[in-house]
């Protein structure tokens, strides 16, 4: 009986808010108030989930906690995703999201607690800030004038998203071959985006054969080179193994990934993507499911080392594959 009554009160509320506030309410929704409770000011990687989920309370002119009333999330300014967008709040008058930042500059999140003329309760809306965690290598910028964001691992210094760059460090052009068979029957150097698709993010950059890869003109922002076999052995070990460095190195959620997204944290800032890989014939194939990255290192003299990371894998894998595929490029600093 008590819990019905609770449930009773808690609805009335729920429906007066939505109807606006009137003198005559005995359960006025103007009375309500939204405060913040944590999570306000954070910073983290690019890419990375905030460490302390952001958390409002709504509270009466009592100081009292309200069960059962909606908030809504919404990311302002500055990009990045929220996970849940709106929730009730809970028998303490709490209700949290999760927020994971985007790729640069500092980004604001709002909660808010609504009427139904649009208007808000008293503290609403809140605003969360979040900012990018400082570290020793800040950002590079490519021959083409891109911008990424960087993340210290370990002792490394790591670009945080693919390469996209159309030119050598000189600003030669780099062909860029569409056409299938073009790509099949080149013997030169060559990058693609992953299916022609020109609509896709920047994050997942371009995909290039490994005759960029070794091309003495360089395609890395100017103090850094394509990742070298060791320099991915020196990463995994940081990472505890690459048993276990692939789900630290992937971006978490399905926004850039294939369900299930196995182990995903993004614990390292890596910020690692399903990219996807373009075939030696010049087919585009598994677009989330994996990310592929070349090292600068040969396997055999048709192959060369890469990195993969899988959505179904909390893995890190090292395998040969042909110099003339296509492949994601990371860049270390030196």
């Amino acid at each position: 009986m008590k819990r019905s009554l609770q449930f009773a009160i808690v609805s009335a509320l729920f429906l007066l808010i939505l109807n606006g506030c009137r003198d005559d309410d005995d359960l006025n929704p103007c009375d309500l108030s939204l405060v913040t409770v944590e999570g306000k000011n954070q910073s983290a990687g690019p890419y990375q989930e905030l460490e302390i989920p952001p958390r409002v309370k709504v509270i009466n002119r009592l100081l009292q906690n309200i069960e059962g009333i909606r908030v809504e999330f919404e990311v302002i300014s500055g990009g990045g995703s929220i996970l849940v967008d709106e929730g009730y709040t809970d028998v303490e008058g709490n209700v949290h999201t999760y927020w994971i930042l985007g790729g640069s500059g500092t980004q604001i999140m709002e909660a808010s607690l609504k009427l139904e003329d649009g208007s808000h309760v008293e503290g609403s809306p809140r605003q969360f800030v979040a900012t990018f965690s400082s570290t020793p290598c800040d950002t590079a910028v490519d021959a083409d004038g891109n911008v990424y964001p960087a993340v210290q691992i370990g002792e490394q210094c790591w670009l945080a998203e693919n390469l996209r760059t159309t030119r050598y460090r000189n600003g030669d052009p780099i062909p860029h071959l569409e056409i299938d068979s073009l790509w099949a029957n080149t013997e030169g150097p060559a990058y693609t985006r992953y299916n022609n698709n020109e609509d896709l993010p920047e994050i997942y950059g371009m995909l290039y054969n490994w005759n960029v890869v070794k091309d003495s003109r360089g395609v890395c922002p100017e103090g850094w080179r394509i990742a070298k076999d060791s320099d991915f052995n020196q990463l995994a070990d940081y990472l505890g193994g690459s048993l276990e460095a692939g789900g630290k190195m992937k971006i978490a959620g399905l926004d850039y990934w294939d369900n299930p997204n196995t182990g995903a944290t993004n614990s390292s800032g890596f910020s690692g993507v399903g990219g996807g890989m373009r075939h030696i014939n010049g087919d585009s194939y598994d677009f989330g499911r994996m990310g592929v990255h070349w090292t600068d290192s040969e396997a055999t003299p048709s192959t060369a080392w890469v990195r993969y990371l899988y959505s179904d894998s909390h893995e890190l894998i090292r395998q040969g594959k042909a110099k003339k595929s296509g492949a994601s490029i990371r860049c270390v600093a030196f």
